[in-house]
């Protein structure tokens, strides 16, 4: 009916068959054969159609094995509309799987022995990169998959995506995150760009040197804490006060958690602080008490569990000053 439409010019019949198509059952598998079919005839009802079928199921669409094989054409049409609604990591895989099986396929045919996989994936994405904001995607998303396929985020980008995701004042978890994306960046980086003295600390603090001015371990809770002196960063026995301080006045952690934590943390801190500053005289206890210092005053003994007291506090160096 279309073809005898378009074949004899009769528009009034081309818009009914067009309304009618546009409500016809679709299925994954077809949508792309249907695409064209509603191009070749210039149908923007039945085209239109098409493209509302894919975003009420992209989600099922982006993991199907018929995504993989659309043509480019019919991917920048579905693509062409605002994405802000979706969720960018489902489309971002799918994509991506999209162009690596459209890579290989041309590879298998063209056999350049000097292919470089990872930029022809990039160039083959090249148009539709833009259209994804990183800093709406999940960090641990950006890191096991986006900087997994080789993606990798400028320091300037890591540092406006700790400054979006830090919105919510969740210093902790923020500089967590960053930090493990920084670092699986660095290390993948040395994988596809092997450098003979590579140090994995010196890179990530180069893709974190936006963001550390901007971190705020006042503002950490005390395992927080412990996550950042694990790799490397230094913090105040004034930041541990008020971590223990802040664990003590909202009442989150108990009494004796948050004391435990609190010595432990200072017992890294000076052992490190030895390690790359090492003094003859070191002396742990002494160390570990200067950290305390405006801790213990606060720390309400009277209220701990017996049990911790005599397996904790009293075989603890902190004893004599209680």
């Amino acid at each position: 009916m279309t073809d005898m439409a378009e074949f004899y010019g009769v528009q009034c019949l081309k818009e009914l068959c067009d309304e009618f198509l546009a409500k016809k059952e679709k299925t994954v598998e077809t949508i792309d054969e249907l695409f064209d079919f509603a191009r070749k005839y210039s149908l923007p009802k039945f085209r239109n159609s098409v493209r509302s079928f894919f975003w009420n199921h992209y989600e099922i669409m982006c993991k199907s094995d018929a995504f993989i094989s659309f043509e480019k054409p019919f991917v920048a049409y579905l693509l062409a509309v605002d994405i802000s609604l979706y969720k960018k990591e489902i489309l971002f895989e799918g994509i991506y799987k999209w162009a690596e099986h459209r890579v290989l396929k041309d590879q298998a045919v063209e056999g350049d022995e000097n292919f470089k996989f990872h930029k022809a994936v990039e160039a083959e994405l090249s148009t539709f990169l833009p259209k994804f904001k990183i800093s709406q995607m999940d960090f641990d998303f950006l890191k096991d998959f986006v900087a997994e396929k080789g993606f990798l985020l400028s320091a300037a980008k890591l540092s406006h995506l700790f400054l979006i995701h830090n919105s919510k004042n969740r210093w902790g978890a923020t500089f967590k995150k960053t930090y493990e994306l920084a670092e699986k960046q660095a290390m993948k980086k040395q994988e596809m760009c092997p450098k003979k003295n590579f140090i994995l600390r010196d890179a990530v603090n180069a893709y974190l040197v936006d963001v550390m001015p901007n971190v705020k371990f006042s503002s950490m809770s005390l395992s927080s804490l412990h996550f950042a002196v694990e790799k490397g960063y230094f913090v105040s026995s004034a930041e541990i006060t008020k971590a223990f301080l802040s664990c003590k006045d909202r009442k989150i952690y108990s009494r004796e958690l948050s004391f435990k934590e609190a010595v432990e943390l200072a017992e890294i801190l000076a052992l490190k602080k030895q390690e790359m500053f090492p003094e003859e005289n070191f002396n742990l206890d002494d160390s570990v008490k200067a950290y305390l210092v405006d801790v213990l005053p606060n720390v309400e003994f009277s209220k701990m569990n017996f049990n911790f007291l005599k397996d904790f506090v009293g075989t603890s160096f902190v004893l004599p000053c209680l």
